[in-house]
């Protein structure tokens, strides 16, 4: 019998959140915080590197901070949404910025200012990237061969 993992980071069916921000210590509080609440979390302190870590792995929402060096929110957020497949993310901005009509304006879902409320940020997540249910199956079958056989093939498929 093959089991799922109890550790968020291997649960497919938990949101998988890209964090965007340059500082450090918000990197390290919002993780710890997201995967207590069970979220698998991504991080990228550079405008550059979140353009490809989303494009790859195609998250279920981006917490992004306007602020950073060379390739900021703004930049980002305008690019990635115009990309068919990432178009539907939302977008949660978490930034000192009081911008937030430009925010709405380039398609961000929620505009969080810094420093922000953690409780408001996890039901924001929770609003625009609830949990799905994992796929389960009831395999009976007299042979356990067979039945194991049906898992691992069934376990493939997700």
């Amino acid at each position: 019998m093959a089991l799922s993992s109890d550790h968020p980071q291997d649960d497919p069916s938990v949101p998988l959140v890209l964090m965007v921000d340059d500082d450090p210590t918000v990197h390290d509080l919002l993780e710890r915080r997201l995967r207590k609440d069970r979220c698998r979390v991504l991080s990228s302190t550079k405008g550059e590197d979140a353009m490809l870590l989303a494009r790859e792995a195609k998250p279920d929402t981006i917490t992004l901070d306007v602020f950073m060096p060379k390739f900021d929110g703004w930049a980002v957020l305008s690019q990635l949404k115009e990309y068919p497949e990432l178009a539907d993310i939302p977008f949660i901005m978490l930034t000192i910025a009081e911008d937030n009509t430009k925010g709405f304006s380039l398609g961000a879902s929620e505009y969080l200012g810094k420093p922000f409320d953690t409780l408001e940020l996890l039901n924001a997540l929770k609003e625009h990237c609830p949990i799905r249910p994992s796929p389960r199956a009831l395999i009976v079958k007299d042979k356990a061969a067979t039945r194991e056989l049906i898992g691992r093939a069934l376990g493939k498929e997700g």
